[in-house]
């Protein structure tokens, strides 16, 4: 465990958006190509360090495991991981990709009149 002096990532992301999305893209490909899932991708799970703002990290892997074979663990869902194809509460790379790719979407900065 390391305690980490976490930066503004809204403050960071105009600047960094393009790299973090690059990077932690990589990484969950990583874990699905190893058979893996990480199970909340959200962006509450994202953080930078006040000392490096270009460097993303990903937290809070409790829910991971190997894909098919880890579950949320209750069918009531935080809405940004609620989707109406989760039957059986069972953590698919599908998922992992899905909230990722929302999560990403939060975050990329807004370019107005342009």
């Amino acid at each position: 465990m390391e305690l980490i002096k976490a930066g503004d990532i809204a403050r960071h992301a105009s600047e960094y958006w393009a790299k973090w999305s690059d990077d932690i893209t990589k990484l969950v490909e990583g874990f699905h190509d190893q058979g893996w899932v990480h199970g909340d991708l959200r962006l509450v799970n994202f953080i930078i360090s006040g000392e490096q703002p270009d460097e993303m990290m990903l937290l809070d892997f409790d829910w991971g495991g190997e894909c098919g074979k880890v579950f949320y663990p209750t069918s009531v869902l935080n809405d940004e991981l609620v989707d109406k194809t989760v039957e059986d509460l069972r953590i698919t790379k599908e998922h992992d990709i899905r909230v990722l790719t929302s999560a990403l979407e939060l975050l990329r900065p807004k370019y107005h009149g342009k």
